[in-house]
């Protein structure tokens, strides 16, 4: 829900941050619902969103994606939809999945 209102990446980094410096709960409902409307994201969409399955086909989706590209344990990044770099990688690792990324984009536009 995050992503279709264009605030993904601030999603991610709030839960993270919560996650992992604060001790937080990020899977709580109340937390969750909490965290988006944050974003400008109407409270009663997330309850929504929160409650039902509305977003159950994107999820395997995102999952059928992730088996694709043999990721099998979190945390991990994925540049392009295709190229994913574990999150135990180095930060050159990195520099160097998104310089390809880039590359394989330009030579197919």
């Amino acid at each position: 829900m995050a992503d279709a209102h264009g605030h993904a990446g601030t999603f991610f980094a709030r839960t993270q941050r919560d996650l992992f410096a604060e001790a937080v709960d990020i899977f709580d409902t109340t937390y969750l619902v909490q965290a988006v409307t944050l974003l400008g994201i109407p409270a009663d969409e997330a309850q929504v969103v929160a409650r039902t399955d509305v977003y159950t086909d994107a999820v395997r989706a995102d999952q059928r994606n992730a088996h694709e590209a043999g990721i099998i344990g979190v945390p991990f990044t994925v540049f392009d939809n295709r190229l994913a770099v574990p999150g135990v990688a180095t930060a050159r690792d990195y520099r160097n999945a998104i310089q390809q990324a880039r590359k394989d984009r330009d030579q197919n536009t």
